[in-house]
């Protein structure tokens, strides 16, 4: 990675979109619900929210108001990381955009091939619908191209629309998204309330999906990144517990024999306290 940046408002811009005390009371004062989630998740006063929730306009909500957040976001961003590298757009190889949430035609990579005048035999890739771990699955997108074309410069832009997307319901499984097999796929679902507000409803079912996940994943990665000493030692005494029935606890591998730091995914208390059971 040659180098990255993230998004930050500037001048009057920054001020009005943060997402203060003062503006949550103000715009959200009847969801106790909501403001004692975002304070739990760790949201502080220096967290930027959309424009239509800042002036109170979350459930209307408009096509140009989407597009407006997207500019802003993916062309201030880049004009930065352009600047910091010295990088030309016109280097640009392959080009990789990530947003769930929004959708539209053209695409908001061909939104940013138009706005930078890249050339037109960029290979470029437009993800949606793909979740929280749409970044990782973009930079290995990027990777697995490496594979076939050398020595090239490649983009992955990932961020989200949430001015759209921001729930104006009262239901709390629905509220909880504002800040973050069949029961996998229906633990994160879009869909609209009873009043008919449209929002991601997230279910009980979301922690144990998630650590499932996380543990098919892990027997994947477990064998390239831990010593062999590490898994002789899990193996021997996994199979001489299982011979001799001499213990019934739960047998936990060492993860940092090879792993220095763990990141792991904020999107709720419930997910990272169950995930942290999983990992001992």
């Amino acid at each position: 990675m040659l180098a990255y940046k993230c998004y930050k408002a500037t001048g009057d811009e920054e001020a009005s979109r943060r997402l203060d005390s003062q503006s949550c009371t103000k715009i959200l004062e009847e969801y106790r619900f909501l403001l004692q989630t975002i304070v739990n998740s760790g949201i502080g006063e220096e967290t930027y929210a959309p424009k239509n929730v800042m002036e109170g306009r979350e459930d209307s909500a408009s096509l140009t108001n989407a597009l407006s957040e997207m500019d802003d976001i993916i062309f201030t961003t880049l004009d930065r990381l352009f600047s910091k590298t010295g990088i030309s757009p016109s280097e640009i190889n392959i080009l990789v955009v990530n947003v769930s949430l929004f959708s539209t035609f053209p695409s908001l990579a061909s939104r940013v091939m138009n706005h930078y005048k890249i050339r037109d035999n960029v290979k470029t890739f437009n993800l949606s619908g793909m979740g929280c771990s749409a970044s990782l699955e973009a930079i290995d997108l990027v990777q697995q191209l490496f594979n076939t074309y050398n020595n090239k410069l490649a983009i992955v832009i990932s961020t989200e629309c949430m001015g759209p997307h921001w729930y104006y319901g009262k239901e709390k499984s629905m509220i909880l998204s504002n800040c973050s097999n069949d029961e996998a796929y229906n633990c994160c679902i879009q869909e609209e309330d009873a009043d008919g507000y449209q929002g991601f409803r997230l279910t009980k079912k979301l922690t144990k999906s998630t650590v499932i996940a996380f543990t098919k994943n892990l027997q994947v990665l477990v064998p390239k990144i831990l010593p062999l000493k590490e898994l002789l030692r899990y193996i021997l005494v996994s199979y001489y517990r299982n011979y001799t029935k001499t213990s019934t606890k739960t047998l936990m591998i060492n993860l940092k024999t090879g792993v220095e730091h763990f990141c792991i995914h904020s999107g709720g208390r419930a997910v990272i306290d169950e995930l942290g059971k999983s990992l001992g």
